[in-house]
């Protein structure tokens, strides 16, 4: 078969629609997949930026092996590289995100204890 021919025949193949509980059957992992409501999350809302494209015919979502690597691709694009020497930065936020010292901690939860007091919460 020609190159022509074998071009024409992949143009002519209609594209594989998946529904959303068949792609996560396809993203298994060591025994694990996602739920099919995770997969709905991820075309409706995204994830860190990142919508996960798909098609809907009725009532059924559908998705295509090829969007599901786009959005794999996408996200691996968007990862923050692993760097103990800086702190993370959220893309949501403006503000860096540290962790709390012990101390903070004990003072935070100090400020939320008296106030639940307060309002007759605990005693």
């Amino acid at each position: 078969m020609s190159n022509n021919q074998n071009n024409q025949n992949k143009q002519n193949t209609p594209p594989e629609f998946l529904t959303l509980s068949q792609a996560a059957a396809r993203l298994e992992s060591n025994g694990k997949r996602p739920s099919t409501c995770t997969l709905w999350r991820w075309a409706r809302h995204g994830c860190r930026g990142v919508r996960l494209e798909y098609l809907r015919m009725g009532k059924q979502i559908y998705v295509t092996p090829e969007a599901l690597t786009a959005f794999g691709a996408a996200l691996a694009a968007v990862d923050r590289p692993l760097s103990p020497s800086k702190p993370y930065t959220s893309p949501y936020r403006s503000t860096i995100v540290s962790p709390r010292s012990a101390e903070r901690r004990a003072r935070e939860i100090g400020a939320a204890e008296d106030f639940l007091r307060a309002e007759g919460v605990i005693r």
